[in-house]
């Protein structure tokens, strides 16, 4: 009897460790504030291997700005100055992150002789909508221009002075993948309400942070989440930063 209880448990633990490596479906996990990066708040804890535990998909940075983040089939690139992406360890930190479980209730496959910018495509396909979506479209691409900003050190600057001396590189004709999420407008200072984009291209070899792009064929995803995680760091700057008030100019400036 006593091994029959012994080997029930040990069956019990393992679906409990099993089931923590999944990360739930429906739920947009965010680290930091948006409101925090446009302070200079450039280092935090959270590292890729605790990030991917909540989710496969997603965008964010990389402690000291060192990068932009595309997380995608539960993988984590960092895309440097260079414009090459870098497949990181678990032990990697972002100061700023959104994740999600992608599991999308639309999908369309987009074909056409033209060449429509990013922006017309998303008024055509994306509803209205008061909840996150997560947004995933693959194919080709006739032209994607893409920005990295260097890896900083203290003292650190404000994240608009900072984007004065992006990278900035163009990809005409190329295969690959935008990474993003539509923001409602009612998370102002928590993330950056609108379209927020990272590429990267199919064999994983480039990327970075969408300022344009125009689609070819190409195949849209988009998953409206209905819970949103928010966690804060618990040291250092973000502690003493003062978060307060609208920063939309700033933020306008700093991500376009």
């Amino acid at each position: 009897m006593a091994a029959g209880i012994r080997r029930i448990t040990l069956v019990a633990l393992l679906m409990v460790a099993l089931a923590g490596c999944t990360p739930p479906n429906g739920v947009a996990y965010q680290y930091s504030t948006i409101n925090a990066l446009l302070e200079g708040v450039y280092d935090g804890e959270m590292t890729c291997a605790r990030l991917l535990q909540h989710g496969t998909f997603g965008l964010g940075t990389f402690n000291a700005l060192d990068g932009e983040m595309v997380v995608i089939d539960s993988a984590v690139y960092k895309i440097r100055t260079d414009g090459k992406a870098y497949r990181v360890g678990a032990g990697e930190t972002t100061p700023f992150a959104m994740v999600t479980s992608f599991e999308p209730n639309m999908i369309f496959n987009i074909e056409h002789d033209g060449s429509p910018t990013l922006e017309q495509l998303l008024e055509f396909k994306v509803p209205e909508s008061n909840l996150i979506q997560a947004i995933r479209i693959d194919g080709q691409f006739k032209y994607v221009k893409l920005r990295s900003v260097p890896k900083q050190k203290r003292p650190y600057r404000r994240l608009a002075k900072i984007v004065e001396d992006q990278s900035v590189f163009e990809l005409k004709d190329v295969r690959g993948t935008l990474v993003g999420f539509l923001i409602p407008p009612h998370f102002a200072n928590v993330n950056m309400p609108g379209y927020h984009f990272h590429f990267i291209t199919e064999d994983r070899s480039r990327g970075g942070h969408v300022l344009k792009c125009r689609t070819g064929h190409v195949q849209m995803q988009i998953d409206e989440i209905p819970e949103f995680h928010l966690v804060l760091p618990e040291t250092g700057d973000f502690l003493k930063a003062k978060l307060a008030g609208d920063r939309s100019a700033e933020l306008e400036k700093a991500e376009k």
